[in-house]
């Protein structure tokens, strides 16, 4: 499974501490905190569509932060690191990919170093995965890996799918 090659890698690294920063921009507002990792421009489409809808619906309630990382950046030790102790304390953290039978060594690696972080209570992870025609959006693999490191950290699990057409599935 390779990332897209139209997304440009940001070579940047995470803030230091990017959810503490954004929680002092305001004093009366609860802040939700996303961070989301994505390896093509589809899938960072169709995120991008989510978060947006939420953002509208918390709005009023809700400072809503988002940290987006690109599959791309993972190839980083220390973005790995960082990555996870920052998605640790994330509200929801999303991981959006076309890959289906196999986590990405770069994903896999931030996943194992998120599994050893203390987390946020009450928090969640979410799957978001491409709906592969004929396919009937039956779990992939990568959905059950997802869903078993929910549990094991005691965040909640909700899976979507992205419908595309035909012309559009990567092969």
């Amino acid at each position: 499974c390779s990332p897209d090659r139209a997304v440009e890698r940001d070579r940047s690294m995470i803030p230091k501490h990017p959810l503490a920063e954004a929680a002092a921009t305001g004093v009366d507002t609860p802040h939700l905190n996303f961070q989301v990792f994505y390896d093509s421009a589809v899938m960072q489409s169709a995120v991008t569509v989510v978060c947006d809808q939420l953002r509208s619906a918390f709005d009023h309630d809700f400072q809503v932060h988002t940290l987006w990382s690109h599959f791309q950046q993972l190839a980083d030790a220390h973005y790995v690191r960082e990555a996870a102790e920052v998605a640790a304390q994330a509200d929801v953290v999303i991981v959006a990919t076309t890959c289906r039978d196999s986590l990405p060594g770069g994903l896999a690696r931030w996943l194992g170093s998120w599994l050893c972080q203390q987390q946020k209570p009450d928090a969640m992870l979410c799957g978001v995965f491409l709906d592969v025609p004929g396919g009937g959006s039956r779990q992939p693999p990568v959905a059950a890996m997802l869903r078993a490191a929910a549990s094991l950290t005691g965040r909640a699990w909700l899976a979507g799918w992205v419908r595309q057409p035909p012309e559009a599935v990567p092969s």
